[in-house]
C-alpha cells in the first residue's frame, strides 16, 4: 500500500445510511447521488474511501464542472455537533481566496443525512500520481510545488485554518500549470480549547505517514505546526520517492543527486519538538529560497556542507523574466533572479544554483508537469508511466549562461516570412494549414554562437514531422519531431553526413510515444559549440556531439540563408502557441517588429475618441496628436473611458531627456493607486527602470533604445499574472495574489492603498509624469 493508499484516519464506526454487508460506509453509486442532488448531473465518481467519496458534476444553472465531495454522517459520535462544525467550517473554507487553494463553492445536507461541499474541479493530475509514474521528482519540481503549497498554507494559517492532511495526493496541478492544494475537510479552525475539528473526540485526524507526532498524544492542542511537519514528508517523498519511516537516511545521503541543504530543511521540518520546527509555512518558504537564489556549497572534503539559513525578513524582491528549462540567468546581477514573487535572500552574490527557476519559472515547472500528465489520460499504465518520466527529469542548467529571452512569435509576419505552405497567424499564435509536403516559415532572427530555441505546439491532425530549422557554425540543420510517421516514433536530426538520420543512432531516437493530435507539446533545443541537446516537454530526447558541418537538411526545407531559425512541418496542419529563444553566449540579431494583427485599435491615430483625462480636463489641453501619435509635455494622465479586464495591450512609446511615461492599468478612481508599467529616461527612472511595475518590481533588465527612438512594448493581463514586455523582451512578471508579492508591496510605498491592484478590471491609461512623451499603434487583444 502506498502512504496515500493509506486511509485518512480514522476509519469511522459503522454507522451510516449507506452501509456495506461488512457494516464499513460505501459511497453512494453515481445514480443514488444524482437522485439525491438533481440541481447537479453527476457525471462520474473520482475517489472514495473510509471517510467520503468525491465526485466529479456539473452544475446545471451556471454550465461549470464541479466536485462534490460527501462524508458520511455516522462517522461521529455526536452528529448535532458536527453538523455545526461542519457548516462553521464549511463557511470558512469558502471565505478562503487564494490561487493555490482548491476554492468551495457552497455545502449542503442530502436527505438521507450525507453532508457535503460542492468545490472547484480541478481537470489535471496530483503529486501522488506523478511520484508513483516516475519514481521520484527532481530537485527543481520538488522545491516548485512545495514553495506554491508554502504559500497556500501561509495564507490559510494566517487566517486561523490548519489543513491537517496534506499529503502528495492532495497537491493537484491542472492543465495550465497551476498548484492546488485540496482536501480541507479535515481542516478546523485554530482554537487550543479544542483537540479535534471534524473528528470525534481524542481521534487523530490525517494520514498516518504525514501526522505530526503531537497530533497522537491526546489532549494536546493541534495548531498550524503540524502542517508544516507533513510539508517536510511530502518533501522527502518527492525527493527520494519514499516515506520517511523510523531512522531513515536523508535525501543526500541515499545516493541520489540531491542538493544537501534540502535535508536541513526536512531535518528541521519533522522536528518531533515542534518548538524546533519552522514556526511558520513562510519560514520554509525562505529556506527553499536559499536554494533557489544561491549556489550549492562545495563539500570542503570533510563531508559537511554549510547550511545557509535565510534572514528572519525577506529582502524586497525584484523581478526577473521567467526562464523555461534551460534558459540562461541575466548578466547583470543588479536586479536578482527569484521565483514569483518571492523575496530574494541575498547570501551570496554568486549565480543561483538553479538559475532557471525565476519568476515564472515556478509556474513554468509546474506547467511542464501539467503538460506531461495530461498527455497521460486514455494510455495504458505502461505508456503513461513512459511519458511522466519526464517529470522526474531535472532540466539543463546553464549556470555560467548570460543573455536575453526573445519572444519570436511577436516578430512574425506571415507574408514576409512563409516560405512553404498556407500560414496564418493571430495576436497569439502562428498556424500551419495541413501542407502536401513541407512547410516552412524562416523567423526574423539570427541567433549567437550558443542559444536554447523552444517552441510550444499543438499538432491539428495526424501527420508527420514537427520542426525545428537551426542553425550553427554557419550551417543550416533540422531537428524534426515524429520524423516520417515511423514505427515506433522517430526523433532526430534531418540528415548526418547527407543521409537519413534513421540511420544513425547518434542522430536519431525512437520512443514509444508519437505526437498526438490535440495535444500541446513543449521541444527545447539546446545549442553549445560543441553539439547540441533536444528536449520534449522538459526530458531528454537526443544529446548529440561532433562538427555541425556534418548536419544539414533536405533541399526542400531550406531557408533563404544558413544564418536564420525556423519552424514548420511535413504533411502536418500545426498551431504555434510559443516560439522563443533564449541567448546564452553573445547577441543574436533582431529583425522586423511585433506583428499585431487579429486586434483592435485602441487609438484612431487622428481624434481622442474613447479617451478623457483623469481631471476631466479636455485631454486637448495637455495631451496632442502628430503622425498618428499621443504626445505630452505636461504631467496629466489619459485614460480610457472603458474599463477593461484581462487583455493584451501592444504599442509604441518614446520619450526625450527627462521623459517620464508610464501605462497604468486596472484603474479605478485615483490614478496613484493603479500598477504601473513604467516606462522612462533611464536618468531619471528613479527606483524602477523601464519595464518594471513601478515603485514594486524590477525588471531583469533595461531592455530600452537610445532616447528619441521608438519602443516596442507589451502588457498582458491574465488573471493574477502579469507580464511586461520591451523590444521583444519578457522583462517583468509577477503575480498579484502571490503571498510574497503581496508581502512586497506592503512594505512599498502602496502599502496605505489596499485598492493597488485588487480589481480585476479598471481603466488603461498613458501617463507623463515630466518632459515629453509619446505613443502609438495601440492596439488591444482582449482575453
Amino acid at each position: 500500500m502506498s502512504p496515500d493508499e493509506q486511509p485518512t484516519i480514522p476509519t469511522a464506526r459503522p454507522n451510516s445510511s449507506h452501509p456495506s454487508s461488512s457494516g464499513m460506509w460505501q459511497a453512494p453509486e453515481v445514480a443514488e447521488l444524482q437522485a439525491m442532488l438533481p440541481q447537479y448531473e453527476i457525471i462520474e465518481i473520482l475517489g472514495r474511501g473510509g471517510m467520503g467519496a468525491v465526485y466529479k458534476a456539473r452544475q446545471k444553472s451556471l454550465k461549470r464542472l464541479v466536485a462534490i465531495k460527501i462524508l458520511p454522517l455516522g462517522a461521529v459520535d455526536d452528529e448535532m455537533q458536527f453538523i455545526e462544525r461542519f457548516q462553521n467550517e464549511a463557511q470558512t473554507m469558502a471565505a478562503m481566496n487564494h490561487p493555490s487553494i482548491v476554492s468551495v463553492y457552497d455545502f449542503g445536507e442530502t436527505p438521507d443525512g450525507l453532508l457535503y461541499f460542492i468545490m472547484e474541479y480541478v481537470d489535471g493530475t496530483d503529486v501522488q500520481k506523478m511520484i508513483r509514474a516516475s519514481g521520484k521528482l527532481s530537485g527543481d519540481y520538488a522545491l516548485a510545488i512545495t514553495a506554491h503549497v508554502c504559500d497556500a498554507l501561509h495564507y490559510a494559517h494566517s487566517r486561523g485554518v490548519i489543513h491537517r492532511d496534506i499529503k502528495p495526493a492532495n497537491i493537484l496541478i491542472d492543465q495550465e500549470g497551476h498548484v492546488k492544494v485540496a482536501d480541507f475537510g479535515l481542516a478546523k479552525m485554530h482554537d487550543p480549547s479544542q483537540t479535534s475539528g471534524l473528528t470525534r473526540t481524542n481521534m487523530a485526524m490525517g494520514t498516518p505517514d504525514y501526522i505530526a507526532p503531537e497530533v497522537l498524544s491526546p489532549g494536546t492542542p493541534v495548531d498550524h505546526r503540524a502542517d508544516i511537519y507533513a510539508v517536510g514528508v511530502m518533501l522527502y517523498q518527492m525527493l527520494t520517492g519514499e516515506v520517511p519511516r523510523g531512522m531513515f537516511k536523508l535525501p543526500s545521503k541515499k545516493g541520489i543527486d540531491s542538493d544537501p541543504r534540502f535535508d536541513a530543511i526536512i531535518g528541521k521540518a519533522m522536528e518531533t519538538d515542534r518548538e524546533e520546527r519552522y514556526q511558520s509555512a513562510m519560514d520554509v518558504r525562505r529556506a527553499l529560497d536559499v536554494i533557489l537564489t544561491t549556489p550549492q556549497p562545495k563539500d570542503d572534503g570533510t563531508g559537511a556542507v554549510p547550511v545557509q539559513e535565510p534572514p528572519s525578513r525577506p529582502a524586497k524582491p525584484v523581478a526577473q523574466g521567467p526562464r523555461q528549462p534551460g534558459q540562461p540567468s541575466t548578466g547583470s546581477r543588479s536586479v536578482a533572479a527569484r521565483p514569483v514573487g518571492a523575496p530574494v535572500n541575498r547570501v551570496s552574490a554568486k549565480k543561483p544554483a538553479s538559475p532557471w527557476l525565476t519568476i515564472g519559472g515556478i509556474v513554468a515547472v509546474i506547467a511542464i508537469a501539467a503538460v506531461i500528465m495530461s498527455g497521460m489520460r486514455g494510455k495504458s499504465p505502461a505508456a503513461a508511466n513512459a511519458t511522466a518520466q519526464a517529470a522526474s527529469q531535472p532540466p539543463s542548467q546553464s549556470s555560467s549562461a548570460k543573455g536575453r529571452t526573445i519572444d519570436l512569435l511577436t516578430l512574425v509576419e506571415v507574408k514576409r516570412d512563409a516560405l512553404l505552405g498556407e500560414w496564418s497567424r493571430t495576436a497569439s499564435t502562428v498556424s500551419v494549414a495541413r501542407p502536401t509536403g513541407a512547410s516552412v516559415l524562416q523567423l526574423p532572427y539570427q541567433p549567437p554562437e550558443e542559444y536554447d530555441f523552444e517552441m510550444e505546439f499543438t499538432p491539428d491532425d495526424a501527420g508527420a514531422n514537427v520542426n525545428q530549422y537551426l542553425s550553427a557554425a554557419g550551417h543550416s540543420f533540422a531537428w524534426k519531431l515524429n520524423a516520417h510517421s515511423r514505427t515506433p516514433p522517430l526523433y532526430g536530426l534531418d540528415l548526418l553526413d547527407g543521409k537519413f538520420c534513421s540511420q544513425f543512432d547518434e542522430a536519431a531516437v525512437r520512443t514509444s510515444t508519437a505526437i498526438e493530435p490535440g495535444r500541446r507539446y513543449r521541444s527545447t533545443v539546446e545549442v553549445r559549440r560543441d553539439g547540441l541537446r533536444a528536449l520534449l516537454d522538459g526530458k531528454e530526447l537526443l544529446k548529440w556531439t561532433g562538427d555541425f558541418k556534418r548536419l544539414s537538411m533536405e533541399a526542400i526545407m531550406r531557408l533563404r540563408d544558413d544564418q536564420h531559425l525556423g519552424i514548420g512541418s511535413w504533411n502536418r496542419a500545426v498551431t504555434f502557441h510559443k516560439i522563443e529563444v533564449r541567448e546564452v553566449t553573445g547577441t543574436g540579431k533582431i529583425e522586423g517588429s511585433p506583428a499585431v494583427a487579429t486586434t483592435e485599435a485602441l487609438f484612431d491615430g487622428r481624434t481622442f475618441t474613447g479617451w478623457k483625462t483623469t481631471n476631466d480636463t479636455a485631454p486637448e489641453a495637455s495631451w496632442r496628436v502628430e503622425a498618428g501619435a499621443l504626445l505630452s509635455s505636461t504631467k496629466s494622465v489619459l485614460r480610457t473611458i472603458e474599463e477593461l479586464g484581462d487583455c493584451e495591450l501592444d504599442f509604441e512609446w518614446r520619450v526625450g531627456p527627462g521623459g517620464n511615461g508610464g501605462v497604468f492599468y486596472h484603474m479605478v478612481g485615483d490614478p496613484l493607486a493603479a500598477p504601473e508599467m513604467q516606462l522612462c529616461d533611464p536618468a531619471f527612472s528613479g527606483s524602477t527602470p523601464s519595464g518594471g511595475l513601478f515603485a514594486v518590481v524590477q525588471p531583469q533588465s533595461d531592455a530600452s533604445k537610445p532616447l528619441g527612438e521608438w519602443n516596442t512594448a507589451r502588457l498582458v493581463i491574465s488573471g493574477t499574472r502579469r507580464e511586461h514586455w520591451i523590444n521583444g523582451q519578457k522583462v517583468c512578471a509577477y503575480d498579484v495574489a502571490d503571498a510574497s508579492f503581496l508581502a512586497t508591496l506592503g512594505a512599498s510605498k502602496f502599502a496605505g492603498k489596499p485598492q493597488f491592484g485588487a480589481g480585476s478590471r479598471g481603466a488603461l491609461a498613458l501617463q507623463n509624469n515630466g518632459g515629453e512623451v509619446a505613443y502609438r499603434n495601440l492596439r488591444l487583444r482582449r482575453r
